[in-house]
């Protein structure tokens, strides 16, 4: 999921949650003022039939809509993307994630094409039990991507032979604003 989608995908959730609060209001107005909504009296004389009449009714409705809402709120909170900030987590050895990322910055600070490098470290799997390095590196518009794929595959080998393992990761080749405005870098 791109964080296009991921952004327009919270802001609807918000949007309903915004919603179901004030409608959770709405259902309350009688309870409060003890005068039914103006322009509900379909919705009243339902609540007769069915028996739901005066506040024990109100209080029913309050309380499946503050449900919902909490449950679209807890939905919304445990669809976040938890980072994690260890890589390696040995007995004897613990590696951060910052310290990949400067390893890789370290190797392909020379690559002309590339304008920036990040890492971050997510679980992955059934319950988070792998730890899957996923790196993004910015080029800039028109680089020679075989090249820089060659460049990329030497820093990650570079990588595992200076940390002793071979790190699970995700290589993110991306261009942007901030790879175009980029000051081009002078290599001698």
């Amino acid at each position: 999921m791109s964080d296009a989608n991921r952004t327009m995908n919270r802001l609807v959730l918000g949007l309903v949650g915004v919603v179901l609060f004030a409608l959770a209001a709405l259902a309350g107005w009688p309870a409060v003022t003890g005068q039914p909504l103006p322009g509900l009296s379909l919705l009243a004389e339902g609540l007769d039939r069915l028996g739901l009449t005066g506040a024990r009714g109100i209080w029913i409705g309050v309380a499946v809509l503050t449900v919902l809402s909490l449950l679209a709120v807890i939905w919304i909170l445990t669809r976040i993307r938890r980072h994690e900030p260890v890589i390696i987590d040995d007995e004897d050895v613990i590696v951060d994630g910052t310290i990949v990322r400067d390893l890789l910055q370290g190797e392909l600070a020379a690559a002309p094409e590339v304008a920036a490098v990040s890492a971050t470290v997510h679980r992955r799997g059934r319950r988070g039990a792998t730890r899957v390095l996923h790196v993004r590196v910015q080029v800039r518009p028109r680089a020679d991507l075989p090249s820089t794929l060659e460049r990329l595959t030497a820093a990650v080998a570079a990588l595992d032979a200076t940390l002793g393992t071979r790190v699970p990761l995700v290589l993110h080749l991306t261009t942007g604003v901030r790879s175009a405005l980029a000051r081009a870098r002078r290599v001698t």
